[in-house]
């Protein structure tokens, strides 16, 4: 890998990025040091460190009369906007979302402490909850001539009570807009924060729900570049609806209709969100990967992920599709396994996609063969296939959490990265494996992702998810041998990706 860098890479670029790093993470440490002392010096003990942003280090402490308080250390990018936080300590006396904080000597922000919960349930139902009580929270300001704008990146800006209710944590400044310039302290120091527009304020909440909700961390990047004016709305605008068309939460983008800088535009918002909620639409993270369906006289040639034709009665995977998944390859290794298990009964797919491998198992192997795929758009294209070409496969938008019939032999084929805590709420690899368990009669077939894999990293460590138990293939292995005895591992398509073959005790 050392190798293949210094091939692709010149030599002082290599060394100028590790010297900054090691800066970086020494200035941060040294920063952190200088913020502990200083709350040393305001009399502070019992120092614990909580995080840190832009706009400071913040710290639960207890203070010289004993009280446990949260205090940030004021950076001085935070100072910048020290005007605009004073401003709105003055204002918000009676906002219950919240707190009554102080700031120490142009130095420190503190409030009381009280004990919150991190918001988990960050599914895409949960973010809209959570976004009816952040809409009320803007209306509460609007009538203040204030909105906020920053939501939370690295971290969430708001946190839940005993009570279920959102209050908020970061006072830092920055994350306030003035709805009229004059009564605005200071001058925007960034194109784009202080004074309230639209369309900054619409993509901001785009961002944070594609970030935080369908757990694309490139958001925040792009969030930066806006804040900065440094990619101009058009732009802005078209990658966002790259990520959100297809997805079950397609219907916030009506929010570019809207005035977020009025109570009728925060309204209109909760309205939508409260449909969403009353549907029964299934959570979709992704729009289905679908180039074409095409019918001929002998079969169908089927392009997207996956990538195959079926004619006369047999099925033909092309050597085309992503690096991580070509689909001649893939289903040449799954093919070779189950040729050697000889089976007969029946066949699941969890993650069938565009239902390469049920069609396989049913033509190829004689199995009653059912696939899986919480994106109904798969699911349809599916079913029509099989209708149109008399196959008995079926397709279902069954949830992994909702099976319970057992199959003779189960394929997850790089879906379980997926089911840690994306598309479900499992957060553990343990009790994947036990469901897995009780819905296998004799064989699983998993294709494992492991902790090293780009996008096992991506979608297993996302914003603000409650992981009980690591990723990694260690733990994987120490699970599955509780309920299967491994028959044999395969290499994949590519080295992160291997195929675990299990025969269930």
């Amino acid at each position: 890998m050392i190798k293949e860098l210094l091939r692709k890479t010149p030599i002082l670029t290599i060394y100028n990025k590790l010297k900054y790093g090691q800066k970086q993470l020494g200035n941060n440490s040294a920063k952190r040091s200088s913020a502990e002392k200083k709350l040393a010096n305001y009399s502070y003990n019992n120092i614990q460190y909580l995080g840190q942003g832009k706009d400071g280090f913040t710290f639960k402490a207890t203070n010289p009369d004993l009280d446990t308080e949260i205090v940030k250390v004021l950076s001085d990018f935070a100072k910048t906007f020290l005007p605009i936080t004073k401003d709105v300590q003055s204002r918000f006396l009676d906002v219950p979302a919240f707190y009554h904080f102080e700031v120490v000597n142009n130095e420190l922000i503190k409030y009381g402490f009280e004990e919150l919960e991190h918001f988990h349930d960050l599914s895409l139902r949960g973010f809209a909850r959570n976004f009816l009580q952040i809409c009320d929270i803007e209306l509460a300001l609007l009538d203040k001539g204030f909105l906020i704008w920053d939501f939370g990146f690295s971290a969430l800006n708001y946190m839940k009570s005993d009570n279920g209710e959102i209050k908020w944590v970061d006072y830092g400044g920055n994350a306030f807009l003035y709805l009229q310039k004059n009564n605005a302290p200071i001058k925007p120091p960034r194109k784009n924060l202080v004074y309230a527009k639209n369309d900054f304020v619409v993509l901001s909440v785009f961002l944070h729900w594609i970030h935080c909700g369908l757990g694309y961390k490139e958001a925040g990047e792009i969030m930066t570049r806006v804040q900065k004016g440094s990619i101009n709305n058009k732009e802005a605008f078209s990658r966002v609806n790259k990520y959100i068309k297809g997805t079950s939460i397609e219907f916030i983008l009506a929010l570019s209709n809207f005035d977020l800088l009025t109570k009728d535009g925060w309204l209109s918002f909760k309205k939508i969100l409260k449909e969403y909620l009353a549907s029964d639409v299934t959570e979709v993270l992704e729009s289905a990967d679908i180039n074409s369906v095409n019918y001929t006289s002998s079969g169908v040639e089927v392009r997207g992920y996956q990538n195959f034709t079926i004619a006369q009665g047999k099925l033909f995977p092309k050597d085309e599709g992503h690096e991580w998944a070509p689909s001649l390859k893939k289903w040449e290794l799954v093919s070779q396994i189950l040729s050697e298990l000889e089976l007969k009964g029946t066949y699941l797919d969890i993650g069938c996609n565009l239902g390469m491998y049920v069609y396989s198992a049913n033509i190829n192997f004689g199995l009653d063969a059912h696939g899986v795929d919480y994106n109904q758009s798969y699911v349809d294209v599916d079913n029509e296939i099989s209708a149109k070409l008399n196959l008995s496969c079926t397709f279902s938008t069954d949830s992994f959490s909702e099976l319970c019939s057992p199959y003779d032999c189960v394929s997850a084929l790089g879906i379980i990265h997926h089911l840690f805590h994306r598309t479900e709420n499992f957060n553990s690899l343990t009790p994947i494996l036990k469901k897995f368990a009780e819905i296998t009669n004799q064989y699983l077939i998993i294709e494992f992702p492991t902790e090293n894999d780009l996008k096992a990293k991506k979608w297993t460590s996302m914003q603000a998810k409650n992981i009980k138990e690591a990723y990694s293939e260690e733990n994987f292995l120490h699970t599955s041998s509780i309920y299967f005895d491994l028959i044999r591992r395969v290499d994949g398509v590519v080295k992160e990706r291997p195929i675990y073959l299990f025969k269930k005790r």
